[in-house]
């Protein structure tokens, strides 16, 4: 992404991953209704939280580059509702955030500037494209997939293309197999 500023770069990775996420979720819900409430392992968050925690890191992400403090300012996006229909209206209003934002209309941080969030306990203060490229985005993948892991793990019939958007493999096609 050359030439790309950290608000660009972060809506184009959101703009990339949030279909691959919503077709996860549509594929586990149709496998199992009950997936939402199964956990990857027995101490970590179960499959509709790291539903949420996805949604969130997309929307923490653009929350410092347009001067917006997370999670106040995003209180709207929040839901009680762990069904697939409360974690869906959750992702629907992500989504169409992310697709109504004019990036090159909006004031943007300076590349200067820091960019602060909670990671755990600590606290992280880095520079914008730091804060996408090292933070944002790999947290994003982390939590996306354990929610992989949990359809895998799940009976979901889910291969490497579900997840990037780029690999192709054939229904059933194992490495381990051949």
């Amino acid at each position: 992404m050359t030439n790309t500023t950290p608000l660009k770069s972060m809506q184009n990775f959101a703009l990339h991953y949030l279909p691959l996420m919503k077709t996860l979720g549509e594929q586990m819900q149709q496998h199992n209704s009950n997936i939402w409430q199964q956990c990857p392992f027995d101490d970590m968050f179960a499959a509709h939280t790291q539903w949420r925690i996805c949604c969130n890191f997309i929307l923490r992400g653009f929350a410092p580059l347009l001067d917006k403090h997370w999670p106040d300012d995003f209180a709207d996006f929040e839901n009680s509702d762990d069904s697939w229909q409360g974690l869906l209206q959750q992702w629907q209003k992500v989504s169409d955030y992310v697709m109504s934002l004019e990036v090159s209309r909006l004031t943007r941080k300076n590349d200067e500037e820091v960019c602060t969030d909670k990671a755990g306990f600590a606290t992280v203060n880095l520079p914008p494209d730091v804060f996408i490229n090292q933070y944002i985005i790999p947290n994003f993948c982390f939590h996306f997939s354990m929610l992989y892991l949990t359809a895998k793990q799940g009976g979901v019939s889910v291969s490497k293309g579900h997840f990037d958007g780029y690999h192709k493999y054939p229904a059933n096609f194992s490495f381990e197999q051949e």
